[in-house]
């Protein structure tokens, strides 16, 4: 059996993803050896093949999912797995799961130049290409999905079964608030919902509980901040930092959004540690957040080791009590800058 599942939505298709492999977990494969993760663009192509040409191990099931096949530039992978449909020689046995990590698969993104209106001579089409070969192929498959971005109705109904799900409630004015400012990004609104839900823990969820989180989330130059602040980068950090305050920012924001950082950070570091193939959306869907944030948070990951970011985020934490109990925060939040400055 072959699946594609694609399109803008990425959240969505992933979660279609999950679903499906948890329950081939439950139904087929309790005991953990036949589901296997690959990725056309970083694995090699006869490891890709080997592993779809496998048989279950103790069971009557074996689920393979293979990322990025369309997008890959490796034609030769492609024409590999053309073969391998068109000789019909993958076993009925195994279901083989297309992921495409891009919104909207090579094969549509390509459009038909027009021809020249006084044209003499009439050129031979064009024969597609194995990436057009195999989406036409795939797409058209029973189960294969296409996940489109949802209009703003569709996901102001979506966000509103959630939080009927979760046993919340919303003001139609911050669910509109809510959908309008995050500008069908669905990975930012199921992270936001999520935390609005927590954080209401049962009342109903106001505008000004949506605009508390979306500011949090939609400001880049405190990201920019605390990026300059993991870096090490002192000088800019201090601007960055004096301009949040010009701004009306107070040092309590700023330094929840450094724990933020640091957290991601580590949980990042330890799923790494543990699954060190898994790509930026799995790890996005495993710690509920958006794809882009994991993307850039892996890149600074590499620079400390998991002992380092323990460190960084229990002086983190000390910093927290000492506010608490009554110290300046702004002063600590300059220590800690030029600590990281110095090492």
């Amino acid at each position: 059996m072959l699946i594609l599942l694609y399109g803008a939505d990425t959240f969505r298709s992933r979660e279609q993803l999950k679903k499906m492999v948890d329950k081939f977990r439950v139904d087929r494969d309790p005991a953990g050896y036949n589901v296997v993760y690959l990725n056309a663009v970083t694995d090699d192509p006869d490891k890709v093949v080997s592993q779809m040409l496998t048989m279950p191990f103790l069971a009557e099931k074996r689920l393979v999912v293979l990322e990025n096949l369309l997008a890959t530039k490796k034609s030769v992978l492609q024409k590999k797995i053309l073969t391998l449909i068109d000789e019909n020689k993958i076993p009925d046995s195994n279901i083989v799961v297309f992921w495409e990590e891009d919104g909207t698969p090579k094969a549509e993104k390509k459009t038909k130049k027009k021809a020249p209106e006084k044209e003499k001579k009439v050129k031979k089409e064009k024969e597609p290409d194995s990436t057009e070969k195999l989406y036409s192929i795939l797409s058209e498959q029973k189960f294969s999905q296409r996940f489109d971005l949802m209009s703003n109705d569709k996901l102001m109904a979506w966000v509103s079964d959630k939080i009927c799900v979760a046993k919340g409630k919303i003001g139609q004015h911050a669910l509109q608030y809510l959908v309008e400012n995050c500008a069908q990004d669905v990975w930012l609104l199921n992270s936001t919902t999520d935390q609005l839900i927590s954080y209401c823990n049962g009342r109903e969820i106001t505008t000004a509980d949506a605009e508390l989180f979306l500011r949090v989330r939609a400001d880049d130059n405190v990201f920019n901040l605390v990026d300059a602040i993991v870096s090490g980068q002192a000088r800019i950090a201090f601007r960055m930092l004096a301009e949040q305050y010009e701004k009306g920012e107070d040092a309590n924001f700023v330094f929840q959004m450094l724990i933020r950082q640091f957290r991601i950070l580590l949980k990042i570091k330890d799923i790494k540690r543990r699954e060190d193939t898994m790509s930026a959306d799995m790890i996005a869907v495993r710690i509920s957040e958006h794809p882009f944030v994991v993307r850039k948070c892996l890149s600074q990951a590499v620079k400390y080791s998991e002992k380092e970011l323990i460190g960084i985020y229990d002086r983190l934490l000390q910093m927290d009590r000492r506010q608490k109990l009554g110290a300046d925060l702004g002063l600590e939040l300059d220590l800690f800058i030029a600590a990281r400055a110095n090492g």
